[in-house]
């Protein structure tokens, strides 16, 4: 191979070498324009964490959502509804008509009783009537609470067939919330009031079981300085069926001071009714009130002192009745 072919053939390969370097330099400087670059991760400042903020709690009602019911039925005896469960279903009887009975809201003006304590009360052996009776209505209770705390109703010893409990905010022409129930014998439904203002609320109880109407108690315990209760559903139904005319209230005041008692009496056409009202001192065994009258409403009131144990009894005085008297009574004691 001559001179002349051997610098020619050097040339080409220096070609070669210089354009494959060329590519290969490419190559690198594009795989690295597209590689992601590391950035320095800032460390965070010191400064004041930010705090917790509060749940909203409180709820328009001034009722806390956490509310329960619970019971306990006798063995062999069943709650027919199961377990118990809050339940937002209405009163079986519905809302009662103003033109067929007092409002709950007769006499329930303010009156302060001193400092925030336990209240409670019981009315005893409630006759309640058959679910499928037309004039079938609950027996209603309606009260103030003004301090933060529980609100519990409680039904027991319930015979002849089973009980619905309810309590709800409002009164039994407006409720406020939703009823909170519990069907059974003995059992109890609770709420919380979160709100120190003056609320108001009533326990609906109703016969459940068809074509009997059963007894019970039924126990109201909350907090608050207004001893104060509205009992309307009630009947003058005769003697000869007690558990249905009128009713029985014990209570223990938590001060010296006065009872009132008032109430009305709505029979058909506006007739007079013969009532009798009696208040016992259980421990001495004496009467601070007993009186009886004919009239269309009551109005009185007796002493009563601390710590005693006491049984109000209304009653209707006459043998039978053709139509049940309907009774509203409004009870306030120290």
């Amino acid at each position: 191979m001559t001179q002349r072919l051997w610098q020619l053939l050097a040339v080409t390969l220096a070609i070669v070498l210089v354009a494959v370097g060329a590519v290969a330099f490419l190559v690198f400087v594009q795989q690295t324009a597209n590689r992601p670059r590391a950035t320095a991760t800032p460390r965070p400042t010191a400064g004041p964490s930010p705090r917790p903020t509060g749940s909203a709690s409180t709820s328009p009602s001034g009722v806390s959502p956490g509310a329960s019911a619970a019971g306990t039925d006798s063995p062999g005896e069943p709650s027919p509804s199961g377990e118990p469960s809050p339940s937002g279903e209405p009163s079986p009887s519905g809302e009662p008509s103003s033109s067929e009975e007092p409002s709950a809201s007769v006499s329930l003006e303010p009156t302060p009783r001193g400092d925030i304590g336990d209240l409670g009360y019981t009315f005893e052996n409630v006759g309640l009537d058959d679910p499928d009776a037309a004039d079938a209505r609950p027996r209603a209770f309606s009260f103030f609470t003004d301090a933060r705390g529980d609100v519990r109703v409680a039904i027991s010893g319930t015979v002849g067939g089973s009980a619905r409990v309810c309590l709800y905010r409002g009164r039994p022409d407006q409720v406020v919330t939703t009823p909170l129930c519990f069907e059974g014998r003995n059992g109890f439904v609770r709420s919380t009031s979160i709100s120190g203002a003056r609320l108001q609320w009533t326990a609906e109880v109703s016969g459940r079981t068809a074509g009997r109407g059963p007894t019970t108690d039924v126990t109201v315990a909350y907090r608050g300085r207004e001893a104060r209760v509205v009992a309307t559903g009630f009947r003058f139904q005769g003697t000869e069926d007690p558990t249905r005319n009128g009713l029985v209230m014990r209570f223990t005041p938590r001060i010296d001071g006065p009872l009132l008692v008032s109430g009305t009496f709505d029979a058909d056409g506006g007739a007079a009714s013969d009532y009798q009202l009696t208040v016992r001192d259980l421990e001495l065994g004496t009467d601070v009130l007993d009186e009886s009258a004919s009239g269309t409403s009551l109005d009185t009131n007796g002493q009563v002192e601390v710590g005693r144990d006491y049984r109000l009894e209304l009653s209707g005085t006459q043998a039978t009745t053709v139509e049940g008297v309907r009774v509203v009574a409004t009870i306030v004691w120290p």
